[in-house]
């Protein structure tokens, strides 16, 4: 996504809260920021940075908004604020560093190409000699991932009997460590129809497990050509 279509469609979303007659209660502002998450994500922002700003702007809402007279200034303010935070901040890339646990979660919609991208990601890294474990908290799809685990020879973790994911996720990720696995890749269910939803377990999971990255998957449509690009 090119820097100008991202800045319209921020434009428009504020626009959209600037024009807003109607009560501003949470479950606006949680759509609000639902919005702009998304297009973040789509422009490679940094999911935990993501997720951060969107916990800063709600924890202003619950700490200030009723107190407000103008509530719609106040959102739009802390928005703007937390916008201008992420361009300014220099963050670079992260990469994995060898020999150290580097865990690793990919999320994503139902359909975006998940589990596909996480198993190319691992691949890469162990025909290059690190040590790659998958944890598989997508537990309707254990039977899928174990086969692309065997076919591929990366050792994985997943369970038949505990439907939780995030539970999944943390026996999972203490087993690798233990066995001092240098790459630990969590692909998450693929379940999620709505952003919202996904937004709140990955904070579940953040707030149990220290991850040193999220990478987002999502898909977009050309619709004059019909082809599906994985970003």
């Amino acid at each position: 996504m090119v820097l100008t279509e991202l800045g319209q469609q921020i434009k428009e979303i504020l626009k959209r809260l600037s024009n807003n007659k109607q009560e501003i209660n949470k479950a606006f502002v949680d759509q609000i920021l639902d919005d702009i998450s998304m297009i973040l994500l789509k422009a490679d922002v940094n999911a935990k940075i993501v997720l951060k700003m969107r916990e800063n702007i709600k924890y202003e809402f619950k700490l200030h908004g009723t107190e407000l007279i103008n509530l719609q200034q106040f959102i739009l303010k802390c928005i703007i604020e937390q916008l201008t935070e992420i361009f300014q901040n220099d963050i670079e890339p992260y990469q994995p560093k060898k020999g150290k646990t580097n865990v690793i979660m990919f999320i994503g919609l139902q359909g975006s190409g998940k589990t596909t991208t996480c198993f190319k990601y691992g691949y890469y890294y162990q025909k290059r000699g690190w040590k790659v474990g998958i944890v598989c908290a997508d537990t309707l799809s254990l039977d899928q991932t174990k086969q692309n685990a065997m076919k591929l020879r990366i050792p994985f973790y997943g369970s038949y009997t505990q439907s939780d994911p995030i539970q999944v996720t943390y026996e999972g990720i203490i087993k690798f460590k233990k066995e001092r696995v240098e790459l630990i890749l969590v692909d998450t269910p693929g379940k999620y129809k709505e952003e919202l939803v996904l937004f709140e377990e990955i904070k579940q999971v953040q707030n149990i497990i220290q991850l040193n990255n999220i990478i987002f998957i999502s898909i977009i449509y050309d619709k004059i050509q019909n082809n599906a690009y994985l970003i």
